[in-house]
């Protein structure tokens, strides 16, 4: 490591909360791996491309400007691309204003635009607030490379004391969160909030939305207000606010207001990474066509996603209606296998998964047990994410993605409900995980710089590599099992218990 920069070497140390849950190589495929995980983990829309790719197929590209494709474009975005932008959120949205272009930024994607934005809006070791559990993505995008804080307003899966909702976030969560921070010596900058909700599925209100706008303009703190599940609002039992739809005079603070967006999630344009940012403050926008440079979209992207929103009537009468009523038929058919497992779980009305609480299953209220039922369920074919990775407070809690294909869905289902009935809580299923993660991360010091050996002479680094390799495969792990790899490898073994036994995992 020291043939990089420290700063690097900082960057690449972050930690990925997901990073022991992989399906490897052994992806599920209905003919060719029918064995393989199926993930119920990664937030794509499986259930819709068909659809966007059948229009992409039939859109006629022959006569675009060759300048358009072959040179430097404008790097806020092409002029048409940001007016049809602009055209489609002013519908979308019914925003009683019109949405000007040139308030629009386009940037590869909303992970680097969000990594913009903190750049932009906060200076290193500032802090980000954001309600709890989050997208975890939040964190790294803010984190690793811009070095910003992220402090979590733990919410509650019970009711509220005036009869709220779970995780119903008020103003009271936003100042006490705020007043924990400032205490600790943290400089706030900024409140984050992702609406429709990420890992919940639920949304923010009208009214919900101008409390937390209050909230900020109170303390002087900007507003990212990340919409990526802008069009997956599939059930309107509670309405969805975005903050496009306010008239101008109805947001508390204009200049510290800012909405982002993506094609990803809406469009099923996962690949062909586009973001969109819409603010009201020209020195953000100066700074953020700065930074974007850096982060360009293709032009070929710009004009084939101009065309696919400049044809409304498909857009709507076609494509979000078939979209809205697969993730209905989807997310129906998990709640059925949940409510037959005994699992309570928050109703979703948008996005691509459950929020679910599978503690039942678990011997202990910890994160090192939902862990070690995460590794099982891997070991039974199929994947879904703890509620440690969303910054979750209460173990247990899981998220579930719904959006499979339907015979997929089924069987990924299937092998759900299987393995949390044959778990066995406190058994080492998670081994490898605590070995590879624990270990690394709980340890005084980094592997890289600790050199336990075992029998073989082996580094304990290389050791935990060729571990998780072979957790990849399920067969391996009903061949082997955690008392087997104990006698064959004593001081390996004696070592780590040593090391869990002074530092516990949670």
């Amino acid at each position: 490591m020291e043939d990089i920069s420290e700063r690097m070497r900082r960057i690449v140390s972050f930690t990925n909360p997901f990073k022991y849950i992989s399906a490897g190589e052994n992806t599920y495929h209905p003919t060719r791996n029918p064995k393989g995980i199926i993930s119920f983990a990664l937030a794509q829309n499986r259930l819709c491309g068909d659809l966007m790719l059948e229009q992409v197929k039939k859109l006629d590209l022959s006569e675009c400007d060759g300048a358009a494709l072959l040179q430097y474009q404008d790097i806020r975005g092409m002029p048409a691309f940001r007016k049809a932008i602009a055209d489609f959120l002013k519908d979308y949205t019914n925003s009683p204003q019109d949405i000007d272009p040139d308030k629009i930024r386009v940037c590869n994607g909303l992970t680097a635009l969000t990594e913009v934005m903190a750049f932009i809006l906060c200076d290193e070791r500032d802090t980000i607030l954001s309600p709890s559990p989050l997208y975890s993505g939040i964190v790294k995008d803010t984190g690793r490379r811009p070095n910003v804080n992220l402090h979590p307003i733990h919410l509650s899966s019970k009711p509220g004391a005036e009869g709220e909702e779970p995780y119903t976030l008020t103003v009271e969560h936003l100042e006490r969160g705020y007043q924990e921070a400032t205490q600790q010596g943290k400089r706030v900058r900024v409140l984050s909030l992702v609406n429709p909700l990420n890992p919940l599925g639920t949304v923010y209100t009208k009214p919900q939305i101008r409390e937390y706008l209050q909230f900020a303009k109170r303390h002087n703190l900007h507003v990212l207000l990340d919409e990526i599940y802008l069009c997956s609002v599939y059930d309107q039992t509670k309405p969805f606010c975005s903050v496009l739809s306010l008239r101008e005079d109805e947001i508390p603070d204009l200049n510290r207001t800012h909405f982002m967006w993506s094609f990803s999630k809406d469009f099923c344009f996962n690949a062909s990474k586009c973001g969109v940012l819409y603010s009201w403050n020209e020195k953000v926008l100066e700074a953020a066509t700065v930074l974007i440079d850096y982060h360009t979209v293709s032009s070929l992207i710009q004009i084939t996603l101009t065309q696919i929103l400049q044809n409304k009537e498909w857009l709507h009468n076609v494509y979000f209606k078939t979209c809205h009523e697969r993730l209905r038929e989807a997310r129906d058919i998990t709640m059925v296998t949940l409510d037959e497992m005994g699992v309570a779980y928050i109703k979703p009305t948008a996005g691509f998964y459950i929020w679910a609480d599978f503690s039942k299953f678990l011997g202990a209220s910890t994160h090192a047990e939902e862990k070690s039922l995460c590794c099982h369920l891997l070991s039974c074919g199929v994947m879904i994410l703890v509620s440690a990775g969303f910054y979750g407070n209460e173990p247990g809690w899981f998220r579930v993605l719904f959006c499979n294909p339907k015979p997929e869905l089924e069987e990924g289902l299937k092998r759900l409900k299987e393995g949390c009935l044959s778990y066995k809580p406190g058994t080492g299923s998670a081994i490898a995980d605590d070995l590879a993660g624990d270990l690394a991360n709980d340890l005084a010091g980094d592997l890289a710089d600790v050199e336990i050996l075992g029998a073989s002479g082996e580094s304990l680094e290389s050791l935990v590599r060729s571990f998780k390799v072979s957790l990849q495969n399920s067969d391996w792990l009903k061949e082997n099992t955690s008392d087997m790899w104990r006698n064959e490898n004593p001081e390996v073994s004696e070592t780590w218990i040593k090391e869990l036994e002074k530092n516990p995992p949670e």
